[in-house]
């Protein structure tokens, strides 16, 4: 039988069995195998795609805002410049030398729009004002709007305040209309006699004689045609083919033959793939169109024809 020492072997313990072995092995001396330390961690971050993506965006970021700050210090110059009545730039002091900015027609056609819109606000602004000044004021304003779009191409700066003044020159014409309509007055009737002026308007009926016509010599329903059809001329530059049919289809609502606005309302119709109704509208432009005066109408026909041959 073999004796066993009592002092060899501890009593039971009722610890979990890592604290129990630790127990143990600090009554018998005995040491733990020393650990392997871990690895420090490296605070150290290397830079990545990411962050140099981030980086590059913040970059162009900071670089476009300082672009639009000197764009706007330049514009406020010369608004400054065009108030104090020296119109003429330096083109070698200029940033962008080829900008519609820096040309001397720019600058000319601003100050022009500028006086425009001062007798439009003033008319609009004075209740003594006589009507056919606000609506010619209007039309004159929007017109020229009209075409500075159409000479610098700069997006369109003007397009949005042109059709607005467009529905407010509308919208006071369409009042007087209403009026001579019930005093039985004549709406066709132009404030000169046509015929002495311009002989050649006798090959032309209803209001396309009024084509010959400056706005203040036209009637109301010649303005309102005329009005609505560089209404939807501008809806045209604009990329708003729907509505610029729309305005089209009012205008003809007071003269069904009005040759303007059937020439380019074909375009739009060209441009939204209705061939066929372009088509119509092109051949009755050619019937009433004696002198060729509207020449799109020979090349818009070729067009349709050429695209009904490739469907």
């Amino acid at each position: 039988m073999v004796k066993m020492s009592i002092g060899k072997f501890s009593p039971p313990c009722h610890r979990p069995r890592r604290a129990r072995h630790r127990h143990l092995c600090r009554e018998r001396k005995v040491l733990h195998p020393r650990r392997c330390p871990r690895r420090p961690r490296c605070n150290l971050q290397k830079k990545t795609r990411y962050q140099d993506e981030v980086n590059a965006a913040i970059e162009r970021k900071l670089k476009t805002s300082q672009h639009r700050e000197r764009q706007k210090s330049q514009q406020r110059q010369s608004n400054a410049r065009i108030k104090n009545g020296n119109a003429k730039t330096n083109s070698k002091t200029t940033n962008f030398p080829n900008s519609p900015q820096s040309t001397e027609l720019y600058q000319q056609m601003e100050t022009k729009i500028a006086q425009l819109r001062n007798i439009y606000q003033t008319s609009k602004s004075n209740p003594n004002a006589e009507t056919k000044e606000r609506y010619l004021s209007a039309i004159t304003l929007a017109d020229y709007l009209k075409h500075r779009d159409t000479v610098i191409h700069d997006g369109g700066t003007y397009q949005m305040e042109a059709i607005e003044v467009y529905h407010d020159a509308l919208n006071t014409l369409q009042s007087v209309w209403r009026e001579m309509i019930r005093d039985g007055q004549d709406t066709r009737q132009p404030t000169i006699d046509i015929e002495n002026i311009h002989p050649s308007t006798s090959n032309y009926q209803s209001l396309n004689r009024e084509l010959f016509l400056d706005n203040p010599s036209k009637s109301i329903e010649g303005l309102l045609c005329a009005t609505h059809t560089n209404l939807a001329k501008t809806y045209f530059l604009s990329n708003m083919f729907e509505r610029a049919v729309d305005s089209y289809d009012e205008c003809l609502a007071y003269d069904t033959s009005y040759m303007d606005a059937l020439t380019y309302r074909a375009q739009a119709y060209i441009i939204l793939g209705r061939y066929a109704e372009a088509g119509r509208d092109y051949s009755r432009v050619l019937e009433m169109d004696r002198d060729r005066i509207f020449v799109d109408a020979v090349t818009g026909l070729a067009k349709v024809l050429s695209a009904k041959e490739e469907d």
